[in-house]
C-alpha cells in the first residue's frame, strides 16, 4: 500500500499567495484598461465636442453672410432674379490646421419660386376642393403618382383641420410680438413700417415644415413622395443634358405672395398661374427672356409674343417682380487635407446644418421667422 504525503501547510499558503497575486494583477490589469477605455472615451468625446462646436461657430457666421446677400438698398422697388448675386451659392473656407479645414456653405432660395401648400388649408370645402385638385396636378407634373398626390393633399387638409386651433394660438402670439415691434418702430418715430409690419401678418403653420409627417400617409407614401422626379429638356438649352425636378424641392408653406416671374420653376409656372395654366411653350418663351433679362417691370410682359394684350395684362396681376420670403440653408463641414493641402477625397468627416427662413419688410429690414440646427 502506498501512502501519499500532504502538502505541507507552507506549501499550501504558497500556492494560495501564488493564487491572490495572480488575481490580483489580472484585477489591477483589468482595472487599467478600464481607465485607459474609459480616458480614450472621454478624450474622443471631448474632442468631437471641440470639432462640433468649431462647425457650429462657423454656421453661426452664415445668417450674417445670407442676410448681406439679400440686403436691397431701395425696399419696394427691388426686383429678384436668378441673376442676382444671392442665387449663387457661396463657399467660404476655414482653414482649422495643417490636417483639417472648414468649408461653409451658404444656399439662398426665393420662397416666391416654389408652389404654396397654403391652397391646403383652405376652411370652404369647396375652395379647399380646388387646391386639391390643383395641388395634384402639379405634383403629377412633378414626377408623383395622382393617387398619392390625392392621399398627401387629403392628409394635410385633415391635419390642417386638426391643428387650427394651435395655428390661432401661433398666430395671436405673433400678433402680440409684431405688436411689441410697432410699439418699438412708432417710439423710433417711424409708425409707417410698424403699421406694414402689421397688415403683412399671416398664418404660418410651422408643423409643415415636415408635410410628409402627417398621419394617413404610408411609409410607402413617404418614400415615393420624397422620391418623385421627373427629367425633362432645359427650355434654355435643348440639346444640353435633362434638368432634373425633384418634386420635394418645389413646394413650400413660406411663399407669402404670388410667384416671382423672374426666379418661379417652369412646373410652378404652369401650374400656379392661371393665364400659363397648360401653355408650355408661352412659359419657355419666359424663361428664355428672362435669362437673357430680368422682367424690371410687369410692362414688359407685353413683350412675350406668344401672349395676346389682354392676357398680358391678365398676366400682370398674377405674379409679381420681388420678393419677400427667403430659405438660407447653411452648411459647415469639416474636411480633412491631403499633403498639398488640398480637400481629401474621402468626403466631410463630419457635417452640421442650419435651414433659416428670413422675411424682407418695408424698409429692406431683413428678418428671422424661423430657424432649425441639425447637428
Amino acid at each position: 500500500m502506498k501512502f501519499r504525503s500532504r502538502p505541507s501547510s507552507s506549501s499550501r499558503r504558497r500556492g494560495v499567495a501564488l493564487l491572490i497575486t495572480v488575481v490580483t494583477i489580472m484585477a489591477i490589469t483589468l482595472i487599467v484598461s478600464q481607465l485607459q477605455l474609459n480616458t480614450a472615451v472621454e478624450y474622443k468625446q471631448i474632442r468631437d465636442y471641440i470639432r462640433v462646436r468649431q462647425l457650429k461657430r462657423a454656421l453661426d457666421a452664415a445668417p450674417g453672410l445670407a442676410m448681406r446677400m439679400l440686403e436691397e438698398p431701395i425696399a419696394g422697388t427691388a426686383q429678384d432674379t436668378l441673376q442676382d448675386e444671392w442665387a449663387a451659392d457661396k463657399y467660404f473656407d476655414i482653414p482649422l490646421d495643417d490636417k483639417r479645414m472648414v468649408r461653409l456653405t451658404v444656399h439662398i432660395e426665393d420662397c416666391s419660386r416654389f408652389y404654396s401648400l397654403k391652397p391646403l388649408l383652405q376652411e370652404d370645402p369647396a375652395l379647399l376642393e380646388e387646391g386639391i385638385q390643383r395641388f395634384i396636378e402639379f405634383a403629377q407634373a412633378c414626377g408623383l403618382d395622382g393617387g398619392i398626390a390625392d392621399r398627401l393633399a387629403r392628409a394635410v387638409a385633415e391635419e390642417a383641420a386638426v391643428r387650427r386651433t394651435e395655428d390661432a394660438v401661433f398666430l395671436e402670439l405673433t400678433e402680440e410680438e409684431q405688436e411689441a415691434e410697432q410699439e418699438a418702430q412708432q417710439n423710433a418715430g417711424n409708425p409707417q413700417q410698424g403699421q406694414q409690419t402689421q397688415q403683412n401678418q399671416e398664418l404660418v403653420p410651422l408643423w409643415l415644415d415636415s408635410f410628409t409627417n402627417v398621419p394617413g400617409l404610408s411609409d410607402e407614401d413617404r418614400y415615393a413622395i420624397e422620391r418623385a422626379y421627373i427629367e425633362r429638356d432645359d427650355p434654355l438649352d435643348p440639346a444640353g443634358p435633362k434638368v432634373i425636378v425633384r418634386f420635394i424641392d418645389q413646394v413650400t408653406l413660406w411663399r407669402s405672395n404670388l410667384p416671382n416671374i423672374n426666379t418661379a420653376g417652369r412646373e410652378v409656372l404652369l401650374h400656379d398661374v392661371e393665364t400659363l395654366r397648360d401653355r408650355p411653350d408661352t412659359v419657355d418663351e419666359i424663361l428664355v427672356l428672362r435669362d437673357e433679362e430680368p422682367f424690371m417691370n410687369v410692362s414688359q410682359l407685353g413683350n412675350v409674343e406668344s401672349l395676346t394684350r389682354e392676357e398680358a395684362r391678365q398676366l400682370q396681376a398674377e405674379v409679381r417682380l420681388n420678393s419677400t420670403r427667403f430659405r438660407i440653408t447653411a452648411t459647415a463641414a469639416e474636411h480633412r487635407l491631403d499633403d498639398s493641402g488640398s480637400v481629401a477625397d474621402s468626403g466631410p468627416i463630419r457635417t452640421v446644418r442650419s435651414t433659416i427662413i428670413v422675411e424682407r419688410r418695408q424698409g429692406g429690414a431683413l428678418y428671422t421667422l424661423w430657424r432649425r440646427n441639425e447637428l
